[in-house]
């Protein structure tokens, strides 16, 4: 069975994420970019040109500005959002 995973965000993090979890062959990922222009960049060049230059995002990973396409929206998904700290409530 597949496990379908989605990433929301492609900064750094979320880029090294997504590549790391499509290696296996039992996961299907998705990545969520929040401008349609990155999401274009990144299918187009399946690379992080900004953060991760010279990093090769797997042919089989999905990358998307569409959220509704990104997540899939199933019982139980896992779903993951990497964020950078100084975007998080303060404790």
């Amino acid at each position: 069975m597949t496990t379908k995973i989605s990433i929301l965000g492609s900064g750094a993090m979320a880029t090294a994420c997504s590549i790391l979890l499509a290696e296996r062959d039992d996961q299907s990922v998705s990545m969520w970019a929040r401008s349609p222009d990155q999401a274009r960049d990144l299918t187009e060049h399946r690379e992080n040109r900004r953060l991760l230059p010279n990093v090769r995002l797997p042919d089989k990973l999905e990358i998307s500005s569409d959220i509704d396409e990104a997540v899939w929206w199933q019982p139980f998904p896992r779903n993951s959002s990497a964020r950078p700290s100084k975007k998080l409530p303060a404790i």
